[in-house]
């Protein structure tokens, strides 16, 4: 089950991170990249805009964060993802992009994450080399607006 996770998640978070060791998982402060390994560092992950897991029996399979970045004037919305398997990792994928799909999102991550191919078959696009890793970036779309207009017609025509 895929769930916005709470402070009360804090200890599946820790035991997700002590079990899968994520490389591109991290928060840069400083120019230092901190991994989350202590719940300190977890703490820090509540935040930024967005937390989303994935939850199988109790246990976090995996998460995605959403933070939002000005610089020069311009708003960016970043994505942080990690998952246990590349099957979770497209489930998270699909919820973040139904609830972030109305803003351009970019990720920054290693050419040989496991999750490369899922993010380019959902849309990402090359935007820039980073040596060891490449930023891809996913254009926002539009949903269309179902709201439908009261029939005002009292059928009596």
């Amino acid at each position: 089950m895929i769930e916005r996770l709470t402070r009360r998640d804090s200890v599946g978070i820790l035991y997700y991170f002590r079990d899968n060791r994520d490389s591109d998982f991290y928060l840069t402060e400083n120019n230092e990249r901190k991994f989350f390994r202590s719940p300190r560092d977890i703490k820090k992950l509540f935040k930024f805009d967005s937390l989303f897991g994935i939850k199988e029996r109790g246990d976090v399979q995996g998460l995605a964060v959403i933070w939002k970045s000005l610089g020069n004037n311009v708003v960016r919305y970043y994505l942080k993802i990690t998952a246990q398997n590349d099957s979770f990792g497209q489930k998270l994928l699909k919820v973040v992009l139904w609830n972030f799909g109305h803003h351009e999102l970019y990720i920054k991550i290693s050419k040989q994450n496991k999750l490369l191919q899922t993010l380019k078959t959902h849309g990402f696009r090359f935007a820039g080399d980073r040596g060891k890793e490449i930023l891809l970036k996913k254009d926002r779309f539009l949903r269309p607006n179902r709201q439908y207009q009261k029939d005002t017609t009292d059928g009596s025509e």
